[in-house]
């Protein structure tokens, strides 16, 4: 949905719904109509960038930092993914060029979040600096202070649900304030077909639930389609 997004008279980006989108709100309130759409991605070149900037760069980058990083880069172009709804017939939707990225982390047996502000404008390095740091401070019990403004903006959530366990796929409902919940599988080695050859490759499922009542197909598919391409092709999406 590549649609401009508008502002009201407080300067807040908003879509305001077609009139056929706007029938299937009216006609399925108050929940949302979840729909989820599934995508294969070879994460092998990703994992030979990740330890090769580990390398240069001397410092620790996890797979979720990569993750947000090529999410929040596409996202750009489908603000709506980070949708929250205000009517049934108005998203609430944040500046295309100020993507915050937000996610549950499980400490022991307590939930926490870890919140990227702005993380199509930082660097992989700077995502994973803090990502570790925000770990670090869960771990010891201290609770993130996050500018409150900032999180009340509408935000993309990912759940990586692959970082418990050998989980091939995994997605929680969409929240029916929201439009969209990326679930991150864990990274297995499997049989691929790459030029009329079968190799082992690292392979990771990712699903986006998504709300049919915000937009049609084309929207998630296009979304999974980029994010597939940046972390396929790492070296040339997010350098």
């Amino acid at each position: 949905m590549r649609r401009a997004v508008q502002q009201d008279e407080k300067g807040r980006r908003y879509y305001q719904l077609d009139e056929n989108l706007k029938r299937n709100s009216m006609a399925y309130l108050p929940g949302p109509i979840s729909c989820t759409t599934t995508i294969s991605i070879d994460m092998t070149e990703a994992e030979s960038f990740r330890k090769t900037l580990e390398k240069e760069r001397e410092v620790r980058l996890s797979v979720t930092s990569l993750i947000i990083k090529a999410a929040a880069n596409v996202l750009v172009d489908f603000p709506i993914l980070c949708g929250s709804w205000e009517s049934m017939d108005r998203i609430r939707c944040p500046n295309p060029e100020e993507i915050d990225m937000i996610g549950p982390v499980q400490v022991g047996d307590t939930i926490s979040f870890f919140f990227i502000e702005k993380a199509n404008q930082k660097t992989l390095v700077e995502i994973s600096k803090e990502m570790e740091s925000q770990a670090n401070d869960m771990k010891s019990g201290r609770r993130a202070e996050w500018p409150q403004e900032s999180v009340l903006n509408p935000s993309f959530c990912i759940s990586n649900v692959g970082t418990i366990g050998p989980i091939e796929q995994g997605s929680g409902p969409v929240a029916w304030f929201s439009t969209s919940i990326l679930g991150v599988g864990a990274i297995l080695e499997k049989p691929a077909v790459r030029e009329g050859q079968i190799m082992i490759r690292k392979i990771m499922n990712v699903s986006l639930a998504w709300d049919h009542r915000a937009m049609m197909a084309n929207t998630p598919i296009e979304f999974l389609t980029q994010l597939k391409r940046n972390l396929e092709e790492p070296f040339t999406y997010l350098t």
